[in-house]
């Protein structure tokens, strides 16, 4: 972002303009607002829930579905719903500013590379389909084998009630295929685990390159993210930062959920300043996060095309600017 002369920002631009937009202020204030009340209402839904899942579990209780009422089911469906439409779609339209911005202020990170070329409204479609296309790639694995599992012990144990009064098959034998299949399954449950927690780190700049490139297909952000998740040293201090902010934020949300629930936010009996305040530096912890992740993939990405061999690198052609100096609008 320096300039030859040593400008860190465009002459246009100051680092209000970076931090607090226009375009983001309203959104970061309604999102602030309305997450204690959407927390609060969905712990006070799904405790029924949670409560009706630990009488199964209890030797001779005979709970059905039909223990919580109809009407349940749908403020709990309604609530999901406007959950997706207002704090999901809301947190992803206030990302997809915050990089818009910043990305059309930060030169080519690379002369071999295009110009960051974000569009306020295919960028955040793209960055859903890459959001739901990563949880499928990380996510699908482990959940896959903890269907085949859940099979495969039903199956066992129909085989060992059906087969144990059976002369042909003796009980070791039994034990020992069904001591075999698990053996197998714990296998492959750990290499899906492995394999999935080294996808979730190594897709970290997905939705970075989602939203600054939309037209780049999901798999193929995929495989850039891969590529150069390790590029930059950056990368060892980002990985940290994540891990403060969700234990963080885990925290936060056991005060919230342990002091009060939401017949006292309706009744104005919490201490709304400090859940605020407590808000407000969680989201600044946040913003800087996704700056710092901006800059790292920024930086990754030079790093990437500064070590591709010379004889590789004059096949690239040094693709046209696209975005003159400036502040553009998001």
């Amino acid at each position: 972002m320096r300039d030859e002369d040593g400008q860190i920002l465009p002459s246009n631009v100051t680092l209000f303009d970076f931090l607090l937009p226009p375009q983001a202020v309203v959104l970061a204030g309604i999102l602030i607002l309305m997450t204690p009340m959407i927390l609060l209402t969905g712990e006070s839904l799904l405790l029924p829930l949670f409560e009706y899942a630990k009488t199964i579990f209890i030797p001779g209780s005979k709970t059905t579905l039909g223990a919580l009422p109809f009407t349940y089911f749908l403020k709990l469906g309604a609530f999901l719903i406007l959950t997706f439409f207002a704090l999901i779609q809301l947190g992803l339209r206030l990302k997809t500013v915050y990089y818009t911005i910043w990305s059309v202020n930060f030169p080519r990170p690379h002369r071999l590379h295009v110009d960051y070329q974000p569009d306020s409204q295919q960028s955040m479609l793209a960055l859903l389909n890459w959001y739901i296309y990563r949880v499928l790639v990380v996510v699908g694995p482990p959940l896959a084998l903890a269907l085949i599992t859940t099979l495969v012990l039903v199956i066992q144990y129909t085989m060992f009630v059906t087969f144990i009064d059976q002369t042909f098959m003796s009980l070791p034998l039994q034990i020992i295929v069904a001591m075999f299949v698990m053996f197998v399954l714990m296998i492959l449950t750990v290499y899906a685990l492995i394999y999935s927690l080294w996808n979730m780190f190594t897709t970290v700049f997905g939705d970075v390159i989602a939203i600054t490139e939309p037209d780049l297909p999901a798999k193929t952000a995929f495989d850039r993210s891969r590529r150069i998740a390790f590029k930059s040293p950056f990368t060892w201090f980002l990985y940290p930062c994540y891990a403060v902010f969700v234990g963080v934020v885990c925290y936060e949300l056991f005060l919230l959920f342990f002091h009060y629930d939401i017949h006292d936010l309706i009744g104005f009996k919490v201490n709304l300043p400090l859940i605020l305040f407590l808000e407000v530096l969680t989201f600044a912890f946040y913003l800087l996060m996704n700056f710092f992740k901006f800059y790292t993939y920024h930086r990754s990405l030079a790093e990437y095309y500064d070590d591709l061999p010379p004889s590789f690198a004059q096949t690239f052609e040094e693709p046209p600017p696209l975005w003159s100096e400036g502040f553009a609008e998001a």
